[in-house]
């Protein structure tokens, strides 16, 4: 779990995120849609979510919260892990077949 302050996922907001390496969390409403990474910039892996270059899945995302880290891939890989042991399924926009 990513324990940070949650965020409106607006473009105003997200140009709070870090332009360091760390991971994301998006959700709609409350339920977490998807889990993400990036080893450069939080920032712009969110803004390309926003713009819909990344689908319309995680486009369509209300909130968000992010963690820096310098191991963003491993970290991606626990918390989907642990969301998978808890929930028995990845995030609705992880899943491959979305």
């Amino acid at each position: 779990m990513i324990s940070a302050t949650k965020y409106t996922f607006t473009s105003s907001n997200i140009d709070l995120a870090p332009a360091s390496s760390g991971v994301y969390v998006l959700y709609d409403g409350d339920t977490i849609t998807y889990y993400g990474s990036s080893e450069t910039s939080v920032r712009a892996r969110l803004r390309r979510h926003h713009n819909g270059n990344e689908g319309q899945c995680t486009k369509s995302a209300t909130h968000f919260k992010w963690e820096t880290t310098q191991r963003p891939l491993g970290r991606e890989a626990e918390l989907l892990h642990e969301y998978e042991e808890t929930y028995g399924a990845l995030p609705r926009c992880n899943d491959r077949d979305v």
